[in-house]
């Protein structure tokens, strides 16, 4: 099970086996930016951005236990708050 938590500095995988051992796991910083228009608490990230963390982390994870992607059972992922970052199969 490959395992993603995006949160406000990085984005985490973790590589978990079926007896629920950590297997592998890596960090990809993640940046926000503040938009023009918004107040100074008023924070976001660039989806691109997001997607190129959750990329390096995914592929930093699954070459430190040599695991092919398709042996992944399941993908779980969580992130913070009320945020939402929508992800498709590939």
């Amino acid at each position: 099970v490959l395992s993603l938590d995006l949160g406000t500095s990085s984005a985490h995988a973790v590589l978990i086996d079926r007896r629920g051992r950590t297997v592998a796991t890596s960090r990809a910083s993640l940046r926000y930016h503040r938009p023009e228009d918004g107040s100074d608490l008023a924070k976001e990230f660039h989806p691109a951005e997001v997607m190129d963390a959750v990329g390096d982390a995914v592929g930093k994870t699954l070459r430190q236990a040599a695991v092919e992607p398709g042996q992944v059972a399941a993908v779980g992922v969580t992130s913070q708050g009320q945020g939402a970052v929508l992800m498709g199969p590939d």
